[in-house]
């Protein structure tokens, strides 16, 4: 097996919107396309905005795009592109 290999297949946990997410009961892997991390958060590229977060608190970074490198323990934040309001 290849360093690369080995990588690909650690056990993976990230954090989506304060949420845990693993590579056994979520499937994250490492690399992962902006829509797969959206979806782990309800939504898709489409309709969500993915971003990289320094920490648990720390700042939110740009919007992702394409395929996202992954390290363990890593937070993004995922929010919709378009907030629609109710009838009042």
């Amino acid at each position: 097996m290849t360093p690369e290999n080995e990588n690909r297949n650690e056990k993976l946990v990230i954090f989506v919107n304060g949420k845990k997410k693993t590579s056994e009961e979520d499937g994250v892997t490492n690399p992962m396309s902006v829509d797969a991390i959206a979806r782990l958060a309800g939504l898709t590229a489409d309709t969500g905005v993915v971003r990289r977060r320094q920490g648990e608190d720390g700042p939110v970074g740009d919007p992702l795009t394409g395929e996202v490198p992954i390290k363990n323990g890593e937070h993004f934040v995922v929010t919709r592109k378009n907030v629609e309001g109710g009838r009042r």
